[in-house]
């Protein structure tokens, strides 16, 4: 099994990240309110960046509030909290989902805790969550699945309350006898990728969060049999990142993104995320909501 350590990466040109300011600009405390105001006016968001083909991304740092000698996969981040994977000790077996908060963009992050409900003692990886934060998806080993790692999928009916044990409930078509992973839900709920076996990207759209999720299609763009996985879907469904073993590339695994100019498009040419990858393994993408911070796992 790979060690990995969570690593981050603030998208060069956007403003503030988190709160913080970018660490390519420094800023003076008197700077004119007028002047800095048309100085965000002119600057693409993140993601326009992203829809262009222009992202530009500094030095990644290693994120240590969620680093560790264990195994740690598959983060996925908002501003005020991080959910990802790790076998450390104190799980429930296997791989778990832990999770960190902080209280504001600036606030210092808590400490590790296991997700309550979603973890079962094998392996529970490739958490999701949606926008509204009612929905998570996961893949799981458990008992009750059809084969070998499955999507399983929990809803609760407040962000006040804890979200129930995961089932396959609306996965009917989804889960076959077959390998399910790395499972992503998207941000409205509607849309569901994953990787068939051990190669490629599927998908699988609905009309509503209350409908059975059909027969997914695989992603023909985005399918090569270069070990295409972890497929992530952006806040705005024009962009998906994902990992691939593909030629090209500085390392073994590195990360892609593609663009598509609607949901029901199809995607354009994967092209390797800018300044990022290494001879290392490189891989789990996870996008903050703004397009702006990058999480990702290397080993």
């Amino acid at each position: 099994m790979r060690r990995a350590a969570v690593v981050l990466v603030v998208l060069g040109g956007c403003r503030t990240v988190f709160g913080l300011e970018e660490p390519t600009r420094t800023i003076d405390a008197a700077i004119d309110a007028e002047a800095d105001a048309a100085a965000d006016a002119e600057t693409p968001s993140c993601m326009a960046r992203w829809l262009a083909g222009t992202p530009d991304f500094g030095t990644p740092v290693l994120f240590e509030e969620a680093s560790s000698a264990s195994i740690e996969a598959n983060p996925f981040a908002d501003d005020l909290g991080v959910i990802w994977s790790s076998d450390r000790a104190g799980g429930g077996g296997g791989q778990d989902i832990w999770f960190i908060t902080r209280s504001s963009p600036t606030g210092m992050w808590t400490l590790p805790a296991l997700f309550p409900n979603l973890s079962s003692p094998v392996t529970d990886t490739s958490p999701t969550i949606t926008a509204d934060a009612l929905t998570v998806v996961l893949q799981s080993d458990r008992m009750g699945g059809l084969g070998l790692g499955d999507v399983w999928i929990s809803t609760r009916a407040s962000i006040a309350a804890t979200f129930p044990t995961p089932t396959q409930a609306l996965l009917a078509n989804v889960n076959t006898a077959g390998d399910q992973r790395d499972p992503a839900i998207s941000a409205d709920g509607l849309e569901l990728f994953f990787s068939p076996g051990i190669n490629g990207v599927s998908s699988t759209t609905r009309m509503s969060v209350a409908d059975e999720f059909p027969t997914p299609t695989v992603i023909a763009e985005l399918t090569t049999n270069t070990n295409e996985r972890d497929p992530r879907p952006a806040r705005d469904p024009r962009l998906l990142l994902f990992t691939a073993n593909r030629s090209g590339g500085p390392g073994g695994a590195d990360l892609y993104y593609s663009t598509r100019a609607a949901r029901g498009q199809p995607f354009q040419t994967p092209q390797l995320v800018p300044n990022i990858n290494s001879a290392a393994q490189d891989a789990d993408p996870g996008l903050t909501p703004d397009g702006c911070t990058l999480y990702f796992t290397s080993t």
